[in-house]
């Protein structure tokens, strides 16, 4: 020990020595350790003392291989003034000798101190400290690795108080390593010596390593330090000038607020930290993208109308809505909307099939209307009847589908007399927990058919309970007819709920009269009494219900004619997901009258627009949509008769051999001027041929195209003609030439419109119509159509989508019935369009609405502090916010998002007067929840304008 002091003070270092040594756990045991560690000496100079407490040390037995360096390793581990005597500002060093691994943990029952002691304790102390260990690993036959020796061989004592031992191999290398020390492994007595003057030498005279080190919050922001492994050896004799270059590059979640991380690069010699520089990174805010950073489609409402029709007046208050909306409420805006338009907004894809969907209940309840991009200038009337009920609005959703009838082993039909007869009739689907409940069919089975369901195995059949719930006596019933349940079974009128049994597919097949008659059963029509879901006016349960899967021509039997308030049209075992299915409901029964034409899916409310069809429903067709209407026969020439010389006066147009004129549209003995014109299957020689009287007969003239101004005056014919024939030439002879005489050479349809209905005795007078028509006031049908068809003419292309647009007021303007080709039977219900056609356009659907340009960032605006009170949204600019939604000099508090057009640096301004004038503030992307305290700008918004950056 001389030899190490003089030689490591002849290094001209001031160096001082202390030392203690260690033993192991239970303490004071004086056979094996009578300590577990002993401070002998404190640091110091003097030889003689070092020397005496190091010539004390011996070596003892123990109860097991592990020893207590950790424990000795914490307590020598203290800051400096302390009672192991270390200096402020001199390095410390612990050079540590040893021959095996160390107990982890050092439990407090064996140190009575009053923590666990753990290799990482240590470290962390020994590096707090900035202490470096020179680790001296003897060679020993019970530890072959010394210090770094796994921790095996552990004595019972010690795991009946600290449990099992968490140590593992290395312990030595790792402590070493972390302080900037190093440890020597396989040191012998011989060498020792020579080995701890050379380590302390070299840590006194020499800077083994210096690194620089990222550590705290910033750390994940280093991407690369050079050179990754620092500078060294460095000598201590001399200055050095080092450097690195540090790579800075990080990625953090987005955040409403400022993130600050602070943290710092750390020089590290020799695994101490000898200086520092703080670092502190700062991301700014960024605004949440919210719910307006994809925009394809806008709904604009409008209280009144946003178009002039017959009631004239402005538009009232507006709404912009980019998302769903589950209340218009705060919008000041519930069921007040009279017109809407839905307009492309700067995502929109003109290949999707947009829907969007108006509900008159908050929450996306009640009555639905649906509707598709376009213009609808009129709410109120047919054929939508949704004016003034707008609650809720929910974007790409349509109907909603209706849940899939479970597999359907067999049906049964139910009957409440003997014999299939009786004034009730019930078909079973489904298992039924309460037929009361259910379809008020409780205890009145009296007779029964079973069929075959689409999911028929030998064995299935139906079991009625005379319980709720599937529960007391029961009959099994199997494919058959049982017409006297209480005969053959003594069970009459007691059926209170029904369950299918699954048979085993094997035993007899049982033969029926018409057991596949429900065999293939691709959809399930549900009628209720009531709402099935629940709704603001009528609360309560649904009432009577009834499955149907095959065309009905009187729902009678089933005692629910025209008491249906909602449906289901359900997918049954055989549903084509890729088929177009759809059903038809008639108001009258055997399939007439008016007709409902539904797709798949659930119906909640038909009471209100657009279906306004509740309480009507007396018959149901499967697959049949809108009938088609008769083609037209070859049309050679078309004439225009008028009731007035000079083409004045009433008109009909004539498309087609006419019987009757008077039968035909109150035209007889009428026609005093004409126009005839080449029709699409024109020939030379073609005509048209006017009769005194019906069915072809009397006095006739004939006409080839050409102008007849004066009937009386050209043929002494004026006010005769009561039938009509077309005449066909041979093809040959001249080619009249008059003036627009190519008029109708292309007619694709014929609208043909009745003043009743065309199915019913008397239809009353009608009109054909081939040509977009402004006015139907000429042909004296102005509001007096109450039934029509859009009949195939000789151009129809059966793969066109042909659309005929029918408007309340003339040119084409208020409410708006789109309708393609067929038979209309009774334009009143549910179009509730009837005795309302003043114009007609063809191939005009739902005319498109004006697209938004593009949106940088979208306002809403609050009429109150803190986001409150009425609500406004802007997608555009607004000249006059009280003309565009009364809300003038009304904005407190403001939200601005980034839009689907967004660029760094956009924003909104808001202006104090009319027409982007006066004074204004720019408000950026951000939250703003007092206009006055911020901007002194309180209630004083009347125009805006988009900013671009």
């Amino acid at each position: 020990m001389v030899d190490i002091v003089n030689q490591t003070q002849a290094l001209g270092s001031d160096v001082q020595f202390g030392v203690g040594n260690y033993k192991d756990f239970p303490a004071p045991d004086q056979n094996r350790h009578p300590f577990a560690f002993q401070h002998q000496c404190n640091l110091t100079a003097n030889i003689a003392d070092v020397k005496a407490a190091v010539d004390t040390w011996s070596t003892t037995p123990g109860r097991d291989v592990p020893e207590a360096q950790f424990y000795a390793l914490d307590r020598v581990a203290e800051p400096p003034g302390g009672n192991i005597g270390w200096r402020a500002d001199a390095q410390r060093i612990i050079v540590w000798i040893g021959d095996a691994g160390g107990h982890d943990p050092i439990c407090k029952a064996i140190s009575s101190l009053d923590y666990n002691i753990t290799e990482k304790s240590v470290t962390d102390k020994l590096v707090a400290e900035k202490i470096t260990v020179l680790a001296m690993s003897l060679r020993s036959s019970g530890a072959p690795a010394g210090l770094d020796n796994p921790i095996e061989r552990v004595s019972d004592w010690y795991r009946n108080n600290c449990g099992n031992p968490l140590g593992e191999a290395g312990q030595g290398t790792r402590i070493a390593n972390t302080t900037g020390g190093i440890l020597i492994q396989g040191v012998s007595p011989d060498t020792a010596v020579e080995r701890i003057i050379a380590e302390l030498a070299a840590q006194i005279t020499t800077i083994r390593n210096v690194r620089l080190v990222a550590s705290g919050a910033t750390e994940p922001f280093v991407q690369a330090i050079a050179p990754a492994a620092g500078h060294g050896p460095l000598s201590r004799e001399q200055d050095h000038e080092i450097s690195f270059d540090v790579s800075w590059l990080g990625n953090v979640a987005a955040a409403t607020e400022i993130q600050v991380f602070n943290g710092s690069l750390d020089v590290v010699a020799d695994g101490q930290i000898v200086g520092s520089k703080t670092v502190k990174i700062t991301v700014p805010a960024i605004i949440p993208p919210g719910p307006y950073q994809h925009i394809p489609l806008i709904v604009e409402l409008y209280e009144h109308w946003f178009t002039t029709n017959s009631l004239g007046g402005g538009p009232g208050r507006r709404l912009l809505l980019g998302q769903d909306t589950p209340s218009l409420v705060p919008y000041h805006m519930n069921n007040v909307t009279t017109s809407l338009k839905i307009r492309p907004g700067p995502n929109f894809d003109p290949n999707a099939d947009y829907e969007v969907s108006f509900y008159n209940d908050p929450d996306y309840i009640g009555g639905q209307l649906v509707l598709k991009p376009g213009e609808y200038p009129d709410l109120n009337r047919g054929p939508i009847n949704f004016g003034d009920a707008i609650s809720s609005v929910k974007f790409d959703q349509g109907v909603p589908p209706a849940p899939a009838v479970s597999p359907i082993p067999v049906v049964a039909e139910l009957y409440s007399g003997v014999n299939y007869g009786g004034t009730r009739k019930l078909i079973i689907f489904e298992d039924v927990d309460n037929l009361n409940t259910y379809s008020e069919f409780d205890n009145l089975a009296s007779s029964v058919k079973v069929f075959k369901g689409p999911n028929y195995r030998p064995g299935d059949k139906i079991r009625l309970y005379d319980l709720f719930n599937g529960t007391g006596d029961y009959i099994d019933l199997e494919p058959g007819e049982y017409p006297d349940l209480q005969q053959s079974h003594r069970f009459t009128n007691r059926t209170s709920s029904t369950r299918f049994i699954i048979g085993d597919g094997t035993g007899s097949e049982p033969a029926s009269p018409g057991s596949m008659e429900y065999a293939h059963i691709p959809l399930i029509v549900e009628l209720y009494q009531h709402l099935f879901t629940p709704s603001t006016p009528w609360m309560g349960a649904p009432g009577r219900r009834i499955l149907l899967s095959k065309d009905t021509p009187n729902v009678a039997t089933y005692y629910i004619n025209n008491t249906v308030s909602s449906l289901k049209i359900r997918p049954g075992p055989n549903f084509d997901p890729n088929a177009d299915y759809e059903v038809s409901f008639y108001r009258e029964a055997d399939y007439i009258g008016g007709q409902l034409v539904l797709t798949p899916g659930e119906y909640p409310d038909i009471h209100f627009g657009p279906i306004r069809f509740g309480d009507q429903i007396s018959s149901v067709k499967f697959n049949q949509g809108v009938p088609p209407a008769p083609a037209m026969t070859p049309i050679p020439v078309v004439a225009e008769l008028y009731d007035l010389i000079n083409y004045g006066g009433r008109k009909r147009i004539i498309f087609e051999d006419v019987d009757h004129l008077g039968h035909y549209s109150g035209f007889n003995d009428r026609t005093s001027s004409v126009k005839v014109f080449k029709g699409p299957n024109y020939r030379p020689g073609d005509k048209i041929r006017l009769y005194d009287l019906f069915n072809g007969t009397g006095n006739y003239i004939d006409l080839e195209p050409g102008e007849y101004p004066n009937l009386q005056q050209s043929h002494t014919f004026s006010n005769r003609t009561s039938s009509t024939r077309f005449i066909i030439g041979d093809g040959t002879g001249s080619e009249p030439a008059s003036p627009g005489s190519m008029e109708y050479a292309h007619i694709p349809l014929i609208v043909e419109l009745y003043q009743h209905l065309f199915w019913r005795g008397n239809p009353g007078m009608r009109l054909l119509l081939s040509q977009d028509t402004p006015d139907l006031d000429l042909y004296y049908m102005d509001n007096r159509t109450s039934s029509l068809k859009i009949r195939p003419g000789p151009n129809f292309d059966p793969n066109a989508d042909y659309e005929v647009s029918f408007y309340r007021d003339p040119n084409y303007i208020s409410s708006q019935l789109v309708l393609k080709p067929g038979e209309y039977p009774y334009i009143h219900i549910p179009m509730r369009f009837g005795e309302s056609i003043s114009s007609v356009k063809f191939n005009q659907g739902v005319p498109p609405a004006p697209a938004v340009s593009p949106i940088p960032v979208v306002a809403e605006l609050y009429d109150l502090i803190n986001y409150a009170g009425r609500k406004l949204i802007i997608f555009e600019d607004v000249n006059h916010l009280g003309q565009y939604s009364g809300y003038n000099d009304l904005t407190s508090s403001v939200k601005v998002f980034k839009g689907p057009n967004y660029s760094p640096g956009d924003k909104i301004r808001l202006y104090q007067d009319p027409d982007a004038s006066g004074n204004y503030i720019d408000l950026e992307p951000g939250e703003y929840p007092n206009l006055q305290q911020s901007h002194s700008f309180g209630n004083m918004t009347s125009s805006t304008r988009f900013i671009k950056a």
